[in-house]
C-alpha cells in the first residue's frame, strides 16, 4: 500500500494509537531544525501596534516551548484524579435541564374511554419535573383508549439539581487536596504549555514588512488560548548573521514539520503568492487546517478528499476498498492538478524563493500523494505504485497524469472548517475527524458507497 494510503487508514481507523505514539517521539527534547522558531503568545500581542521582527521579538523558542509542554505533561499525572474531577464539574454543574430518568407505563383499554390513574414508580427530585402527561401528586391521569397503550414519562431538572450528590462529592475531594497538589493543579490550569501552537498562512502586503497597517495583527488579536507562528516575528530577517543565515535555511527545508494548526489568513491576492499556496495546498493535503478565510473550492475539495477515510482494505474484502481507495485517489489528484495552474501563476519575490518552495513542494507532494493501485488479474490482487520525481516534477508543466483505475464510488468527508478566528477560537481549533470505531464497522464502506454514488448522481 501507498505511504498516503497507510496513513490515511491508520490515522481514520487507529487515530489513538498515531496520536499517542506521536505524542512519545515528541517527548525527545534534542533540538530539532526549526527549534530556533521564535513563538507569540495571543495573550502578548494585545497591546502590539505592530508585528517586530523575529529578532526584536520577546517571545519564547520552539524549544522552549516543547520542554515546558513536556515538564507540564509529567505535572498533569501527579494530579490526573484531581482534572478529571474539575472536569466533570464543569460538565455537571450547571442550570442545563437533563433528563435523568425515562419510563414506559401501561396504559390498560377502557371500553368507554374513560381517565386512568396510574401511580408513578418513582418519585421525581426535588426541583425536577415529570412530563408525559398530567401529573398529580405523583399518579399520571390520562384518557384510556379501546387498546392498551404505552406511555413514556420523563424526569427533567438542572443539571446541578440532578447531579448534587455527585457536585458535592466531587467539591469535596478538589477541597481535601493538600495545598502542594492544588498547587500543582493551579499550575496545570494556568500553564501556557498547555496551549497549542499555530501556523498562520498569510500574504505580505509589502516586500519589508508583511503588516505595515496592522491590519493582520488586529485580527490575529482575536486568537484565545494558544501560541502562534507568523514568520516576520518568527523567523530570523533580514539584515542575518551568518549564523542567523544556517538557521534560516534550516527552517525552510522543515517547513513541511511546521505547517501544522494551519489558520489561512484571507488577504488581497493571497493565491497569488507562491509560498501562500504552497502552505494553503501542504495544509490541506496533511488535514491541519483549523481557520480557512479563504475557503477557495479547489482547495476546500482537497481538504475534504484528503480527510476522507481510507476504507480499512481487510483480506476478505480487499477488492471493494481498494476500488474505493482508488475512488478517492482520483479525487485528490483531479484537486492537485486544479491547483497546480494556481501555484504556475503565483508570484516570488526571489527565483531563488521560487526553486526552493518547488523543491519543497515535489518533495512533499511525493510523500503525500496516494499510490496508484491497480488490479493484476493474473496475480489475483492489488497492486500499488508510487508517483517518481519525474511525473510529479513534469505535473509543473502539465498535469498529474490520473491512470484509469477500478473504482467505486464513496463519500466526501466534510471537514467543514470555521472560517473565522472567532469560531475557530472558540472551538478550541479542533480538526474534524472519523472516530475509529466508525471505521471499523464493516458497514461504514457499504453505507459509504451508496451515499458517494448519490453525491455522483447529484453532480
Amino acid at each position: 500500500m501507498g505511504i498516503h494510503d497507510d496513513v490515511a487508514a491508520l490515522s481514520s481507523g487507529l487515530g489513538w494509537l498515531l496520536d499517542y505514539l506521536h505524542e512519545r517521539i515528541r517527548d525527545d527534547v534534542d533540538p530539532r531544525p526549526w527549534d530556533g522558531v521564535k513563538l507569540i503568545h495571543c495573550g502578548d500581542i494585545q497591546n502590539w501596534e505592530r508585528f517586530p521582527r523575529c529578532q526584536e521579538t520577546p517571545g519564547i523558542t520552539y524549544l522552549e516551548y516543547r520542554l515546558g509542554a513536556k515538564r507540564l505533561k509529567k505535572r498533569r499525572k501527579a494530579v490526573a484524579d484531581l482534572l478529571a474531577a474539575q472536569e466533570r464539574l464543569q460538565k455537571i454543574d450547571s442550570d442545563e435541564v437533563v433528563t435523568y430518568r425515562t419510563e414506559w407505563l401501561t396504559i390498560p383499554p377502557s371500553l368507554f374511554r374513560r381517565r386512568a390513574r396510574i401511580p408513578l414508580p418513582h418519585e421525581a427530585l426535588p426541583g425536577t419535573e415529570i412530563g408525559g402527561g398530567t401529573i398529580v401528586d405523583g399518579v399520571l391521569e390520562i384518557r384510556a383508549g379501546w387498546r392498551e397503550k404505552n406511555v413514556q414519562v420523563t424526569y427533567t431538572g438542572p443539571s446541578r439539581v440532578v447531579h448534587a450528590e455527585e457536585i458535592a462529592r466531587l467539591t469535596e475531594q478538589l477541597a481535601s487536596a493538600d495545598e502542594e497538589r492544588l498547587s500543582i493543579l493551579h499550575e496545570v490550569n494556568t500553564s501556557r504549555f498547555s496551549h497549542p501552537v499555530l501556523f498562520i498562512s498569510h500574504r505580505w502586503e509589502t516586500i519589508d514588512d508583511p503588516d505595515p497597517t496592522g491590519g493582520q495583527l488586529n485580527r490575529l488579536k482575536e486568537l484565545r488560548d494558544c501560541f502562534f507562528i507568523y514568520d516576520y516575528s518568527s523567523f530570523p530577517q533580514l539584515p542575518r548573521t551568518a549564523e542567523e543565515e544556517a538557521e534560516f535555511h534550516r527552517i525552510l527545508q522543515s517547513m513541511d514539520e511546521l505547517i501544522r494548526n494551519v489558520v489561512i489568513l484571507d488577504g488581497p491576492g493571497y493565491l497569488t503568492r507562491g509560498w501562500c499556496v504552497y502552505e494553503y495546498l501542504v495544509a490541506s493535503l496533511n488535514m491541519t487546517t483549523v481557520c480557512d478565510e479563504v475557503q477557495d473550492p479547489a482547495f476546500v475539495a482537497l481538504r475534504d478528499w484528503s480527510s476522507t477515510p481510507t476504507p480499512l482494505a481487510l483480506q476478505f474484502r480487499d477488492g471493494f476498498e481498494s476500488a474505493q481507495q482508488n475512488y478517492k485517489n482520483r479525487k485528490i489528484l483531479t484537486c492537485v492538478n486544479n491547483i497546480l495552474p494556481i501555484y504556475r501563476d503565483a508570484e516570488f519575490q526571489t527565483e531563488h524563493d521560487h526553486q526552493a518552495v518547488t523543491g519543497l513542494l515535489i518533495k512533499h507532494l511525493q510523500t503525500t500523494l496516494p499510490s496508484k493501485k491497480l488490479y493484476e488479474s493474473y496475480l489475483g490482487e492489488w497492486q500499488h505504485k508510487s508517483w517518481t520525481d519525474e511525473e510529479i516534477t513534469a505535473a509543473f508543466d502539465g498535469r498529474l497524469a490520473i491512470p484509469n483505475l477500478n473504482e467505486l464510488a464513496t463519500a466526501r468527508f466534510r471537514t467543514n472548517v470555521p472560517d473565522t478566528i472567532v469560531a475557530a477560537a472558540g472551538q478550541r481549533y479542533q480538526i474534524k475527524k472519523t472516530d475509529w470505531v466508525t471505521q471499523l464497522n464493516p458497514w461504514t464502506s457499504f453505507l459509504n458507497h451508496l451515499a458517494g454514488r448519490a453525491e455522483h448522481d447529484q453532480a
